[in-house]
């Protein structure tokens, strides 16, 4: 039997196929190219008079506020569009499913990924069972020796008073983790966990 999975996961490597939540729709990736990933919403907006202002009016971009860092407009100017031609003027109300470009430049993304995917797998993994206890996640050098490790604090055990962290094995400096910055405490969400 052939089943499609589908997880959400937080990344900023966009496949054909890939969906991403606007507002309270959604949109699919229906195309990659060398500057951006042209997505078309899934649902249908309306909108009612020229077509092209009402995809352009701030009513319909406010549904996009969520992804409008990563948006990058047409040549034209334009942030949206309907795929299948340009507007027209009409005083019908319309049901349309306009397509939007994200970027794929990493200079353009204005809150990049700390983590790859599979560290973000590997620690989700990792604190799965003790997700709410988790204060922080640290990247940290080694002392007296060339190398570096991750330490999860875990916080305090209400029963005997003590704080409890998880240390993670060393790997070589600047080879795993690279996003992170040496010393700094991470929340999950900073991490996209």
């Amino acid at each position: 039997m052939k089943v499609e999975r589908m997880t959400e996961i937080e990344t900023n490597d966009i496949h054909v196929g890939d969906r991403i939540r606007v507002g309270h729709y959604t949109a699919t990736c229906q195309e990659i190219t060398s500057i951006a990933a042209i997505f078309l919403l899934d649902q249908y907006i309306t909108g009612k008079g020229c077509l092209r202002e009402a995809l352009q009016s701030e009513e319909v971009l406010n549904d996009f506020a969520d992804i409008r860092n990563y948006m990058v407009p047409f040549e034209d100017g334009d942030m949206l569009k309907i795929p299948y031609g340009c507007g027209w003027d009409n005083s019908e109300i319309a049901r349309f499913r306009p397509i939007f470009l994200i970027s794929l430049k990493k200079e353009d993304i204005v809150n990049p990924q700390i983590l790859d995917e599979s560290e973000r797998q590997y620690l989700g993994v990792v604190i799965r069972p003790f997700r709410d206890q988790v204060r922080s996640i640290t990247k940290n050098p080694k002392m007296n020796a060339k190398g570096e490790y991750i330490v999860i604090d875990i916080g305090f055990q209400l029963e005997n008073r003590h704080k409890f962290f998880m240390f993670f094995p060393d790997f070589k400096s600047n080879t795993m983790y690279k996003g992170m910055e040496l010393g700094k405490e991470y929340t999950l969400e900073e991490l996209g966990l």
